[in-house]
């Protein structure tokens, strides 16, 4: 899979892995929905903006990062994802923080640096 995709853009990589997934996705969501729901301009702007705008940069962001600094430093910052949601439901949704989510983040932060302390030593 490297060798196929070494010289292809970020850009065209996560065009490529999101495409897939949506057209892998469809029959599925298209089983699951309801005749109650109605799409008025309003969500179908919501949902092209989530998707194009959150998860396409997202995706550009991250496939950039792999390239320049390698999997090894990519992989610690998808570790950072569940700190990253609950300190946000924390400040906006005014979620409780539990003793578990906090050893959950430290867990996750020792992983992090004993990720970045044995790829200094190789």
């Amino acid at each position: 899979m490297y060798f196929f995709f070494s010289k292809s853009s970020n850009i065209k990589i996560s065009f490529l892995s999101l495409t897939s997934a949506s057209v892998i996705l469809l029959p599925f969501s298209l089983a699951n929905v309801s005749t109650n729901v109605k799409l008025d301009l309003e969500a179908v702007w919501a949902i092209f903006f989530l998707g194009f705008f959150c998860t396409g940069l997202a995706y550009i962001i991250y496939f950039r990062l792999l390239t320049s600094v390698g999997p090894t430093v990519s992989s610690c910052v998808t570790f950072c994802v569940p700190i990253f949601g609950i300190l946000w439901g924390t400040i906006f949704l005014e979620e409780i923080f539990t003793l578990s989510m906090a050893l959950g983040c430290f867990f996750i932060l020792i992983a992090g640096i004993l990720v970045f302390l044995n790829r200094d030593i190789k």
